[in-house]
């Protein structure tokens, strides 16, 4: 709330940003499109590898970072709408018309629920936080620039929902610790019994 506090104050008391085209437009709308294709294209080198014995040794890697994408942004969008958290928007101190509750306080009758937590914007780029496991498997020494690309994607993504009033910033934290864990449960549970080479040395090298 300390950061929000001075977004809103240097915004002029008002969410000003909250309909800026090149946030709700370029970064809110196209920051989904980008991370959907770039799934479906991992979707199709997964495929794919299923026809070229070259990508043979690709095939596990391809497909665990398509199943810790998609587990971690549905994971975040089932949370957000069990939760039932309020955006920095509703609150009447931001200028909204809901009282400020915490995550487990109960809400009074007649005060219609949001779904603001964890952040689902930046789990589409934090969710990548996974070519992190990719590349560990792949060629270990750009695990790191998957990490960047993961965490890049996710700052950008959710510092433009946080400056429209849209999210706090421990709502994106939490999105970025749920697609980490995933994505590591995930990377650990496919090496076990693993019988190809490249996932036995990552294994090894971890």
């Amino acid at each position: 709330r300390w950061i929000a506090d001075r977004i809103f104050a240097a915004e002029g008391g008002h969410w000003a940003l909250r309909d800026s085209f090149v946030l709700t437009r370029i970064l809110h709308a196209g920051g989904k499109a980008v991370s959907a294709l770039a799934w479906l294209a991992v979707c199709a080198m997964s495929l794919w590898s299923l026809f070229d014995a070259r990508w043979k040794a690709l095939r596990r890697p391809l497909l665990v970072l398509l199943l810790s994408v998609a587990t971690s942004t549905l994971l975040v969008s089932t949370l957000k709408h069990l939760t039932r958290m309020d955006c920095p928007w509703d609150a009447s101190v931001y200028g909204g018309t809901h009282p400020f509750f915490t995550l487990l306080q109960a809400r009074p009758a007649g005060i219609r629920p949001s779904g603001c937590f964890p952040a689902g914007q930046s789990s589409a780029g934090y969710a990548w936080v996974a070519l992190y496991f990719f590349f560990a498997s792949v060629h270990p020494g750009w695990r790191r620039i998957g990490l960047a690309i993961g965490i890049g994607a996710g700052l950008v993504l959710g510092i433009g929902q946080q400056l429209r009033g849209a999210h706090y910033l421990s709502h994106d934290i939490w999105t970025l610790a749920i697609s980490w864990f995933v994505a590591l449960a995930i990377h650990r549970l496919s090496l076990r019994n693993a019988t190809h080479p490249i996932a036995s040395q990552a294994d090894s090298k971890e």
